[in-house]
């Protein structure tokens, strides 16, 4: 069809989506910075503040709490050169990228909905319009998609939509024959390899702002079978040129997306910090869950929280119900495939966009995360629009869609600005999780430091005991039990507590080592040493580990044994100012006074103004005759 009125006329549709959405999330831009994820990935994270050589190699090489994201770095050390630590500026680009992500995908949806109609009526052509219009506000003011757009540390989750979405359209657009005079005459100048490249590049861009786009490629081979109709069993087996070109051209995608995954699996997981424990580790059990709880949630958005808890009873029961109900609906749209296909294209598309996260492959403490549903909960969205556009299409059921299509529209928009106020703060989002999910440990855990926070000592304890209550092999909130009888000055409690997450999580080396600040707060320097030893016999490049190891052997006297702790804590901080200076006293009580010097001297280059490091050249000249240059 000519889709002139598309690029010319209904390109507003668009403008109006991206501003009804940008209204819906304005509550967002209001909220704070919120004590989960946001400390350690912005508050107190320093090397992705600035646009430096430095600050961009460490966004393009780190996987800091366990991901590798660095675009959605990138798009936050543009916000810090902007705003500061200002949350609303970093708030408002994340509403900003949503309601963009939302216009395209009316976009996208609109040409979906038309491709396969043949001189189409101008009314038709608003049904499909106003279709693909409600598409887009399902999809945008959903209260699930609160949690990606209201916590910053989602900033990947947004990021990363947006390019997929435009990815996708662009993508769209190549197939499909709703391409205005305009894009047409544009076409005749970038030809169609050009022009997939482009769609490829996006997709690497979506990539790396968060490694869940992955699947995208799969989702273009929808498309391809339905509504482009260029794949099809009968088109594959009999090799006809269209099917083999668009096998061909999405090589370079799947191959991208198979590295990619290998990076994650070889590399990145192997980043991770915190050990699995059983209750942490992937299961089916957890997939089929994860399958259709999103679905439920997506029908029934009410109860929603930040963290939900497993089954008080395990996953067998609702298992059965739920996993019946996902057959049922893949049985029901198989059987609908060539009556209403989009059935099968939308369930197809949400259950291998959901795969990576659902839990069969990652491991995480909770069986369900709102944040999970993003990128999937674009094929109920598409599919809702479908059904409304069959009512909009058939003149007797067509006014009281209008009306249950506006009605579930105003709805979804209150619950979402009720959902974002969750999300003010730190204490608003775990009021609200132990609200909404009472069985939550990883709730009174985090109510727990807060209340510690406070000051509210006794309250903290009583938080946080119902935490191990409900989750007593959980060795997290162990040791967090155990950080705050340390910040309480209760370190003989504090090192049992270490030495049991020792016991039921041995790999987490964090633990040895807050286990040896105990031990040595107790007077046990021989425990801290033996602790610290573990520490970094299970993360051989942690360098906290080899620095609290080196400065023990320092105050014993043991110079020789120090010296290889520094040298290990100096390989993975190769300017640590103190770390050298403590390096020149390992050498000089060995007496090594030359090879001291140095040592010293190198702080001196890196920081002319260190005075510890400028007299103790002094001494080392008094004591043993040492040629002192650039000493101040």
């Amino acid at each position: 069809m000519d889709c002139l009125l598309f690029f010319k006329k209904e390109k507003y549709f668009s403008y109006i989506v991206f501003i009804l959405v940008a209204i819906a999330f304005i509550p967002s831009l209001f909220n704070g910075f919120v004590d989960w994820d946001d400390l350690p990935l912005i508050i107190l994270n320093d090397d992705f503040k600035g646009l430096g050589i430095q600050n961009l190699k460490w966004m393009f090489t780190t996987f800091h709490m366990s991901h590798y994201q660095p675009l959605s770095w990138l798009s936050l050390a543009i916000d810090w050169k902007l705003w500061g630590m200002n949350p609303f500026g970093y708030h408002l680009t994340n509403v900003l990228l949503h309601a963009a992500s939302a216009a395209f995908l009316y976009k996208t949806a609109f040409i979906l909905f038309t491709v396969n109609k043949k001189d189409i009526s101008s009314d038709n052509l608003v049904y499909a319009s106003t279709a693909a219009v409600f598409s887009a506000l399902f999809f945008a003011i959903h209260p699930l998609r609160a949690e990606s757009v209201s916590w910053l540390t989602e900033r990947r989750d947004v990021l990363s939509l947006f390019f997929f979405i435009v990815s996708l359209f662009i993508y769209v657009c190549l197939q499909s024959d709703a391409i205005s005079e305009e894009k047409k005459h544009i076409s005749e100048n970038i030809s169609y390899g050009r022009r997939l490249l482009l769609c490829f590049i996006v997709y690497v861009m979506a990539c790396l702002s968060k490694s869940m786009a992955v699947t995208l490629p799969a989702v273009f081979v929808l498309l391809d079978f339905y509504p482009f109709r260029r794949l099809s069993a009968s088109t594959l087996i009999l090799r006809e040129r269209d099917s083999i070109k668009a096998v061909k051209e999405k090589i370079p995608f799947f191959i991208f997306a198979a590295a990619l995954s290998l990076f994650y699996y070889f590399v990145v997981g192997k980043a991770i910090d915190i050990p699995y424990i059983d209750s942490y580790k992937p299961s089916f059990a957890k997939a089929v869950y994860a399958n259709w709880f999103y679905l439920f949630k997506t029908v029934f958005p009410i109860g929603l929280s930040p963290v939900y808890a497993a089954p008080e009873h395990g996953y067998l029961v609702p298992n059965i119900i739920g996993g019946s109900a996902l057959f049922f609906l893949l049985c029901y749209a198989f059987r609908l495939r060539h009556s209403f296909p989009v059935l099968l294209t939308a369930t197809l598309y949400y259950f291998g966009t959901l795969f990576p996260a659902c839990g069969l492959l990652n491991g995480a403490p909770v069986p369900a995360a709102d944040r999970y549903s993003y990128i999937p909960g674009i094929g109920p969205a598409v599919l809702a629009g479908a059904l409304f556009l069959n009512c909009l299409n058939n003149p007797a059921s067509r006014k009281k869609a209008g009306y249950a299509a506006l009605i579930i529209i105003i709805l979804m928009s209150v619950l979402c600005s009720r959902q974002q106020s969750f999300w003010k703060g730190s204490t608003s989002v775990w009021t609200r999780a132990a609200s909404a999910e009472p069985r939550s440990a990883i709730a009174y855990n985090n109510l727990a430091s807060l209340a510690f926070a406070r000051g509210n000592r006794e309250e903290a304890e009583k938080l946080m005991l119902k935490a191990l209550s409900l989750a007593p092999d959980d060795f997290n909130i162990h040791f967090n039990c155990g950080n705050l009888y340390f910040l309480a000055s209760r370190y003989q409690e504090a090192a049992v507590k270490y030495s049991y997450v020792i016991k039921i999580a041995p790999d987490y080396y964090l633990a040895y080592i807050k286990l040896a600040e105990a031990e040595l707060k107790l007077g046990n320097a021989g425990e801290a040493e033996e602790a610290l030893t573990k520490a970094t016999e299970k993360r051989p490049a942690y360098f906290q580990a080899w620095h609290d190891l080196a400065i023990i052997k320092m105050d014993a006297g043991k110079y020789s044994e120090a010296e290889p702790a520094i040298r290990n804590a100096l390989s993975a901080v190769p300017d640590s100012e103190e770390m050298l200076i403590m390096m020149s006293a390992a050498l000089a009580g060995q007496g090594r006074y030359s090879e001291s010097a140095d040592f010293c001297h190198k702080v001196l280059e890196l920081n002319p103004k260190n005075g510890e490091a400028s007299a103790f050249l002094q001494r080392l000249e008094k004591a043993a005759n040492v040629k002192v240059k650039n000493a101040k």
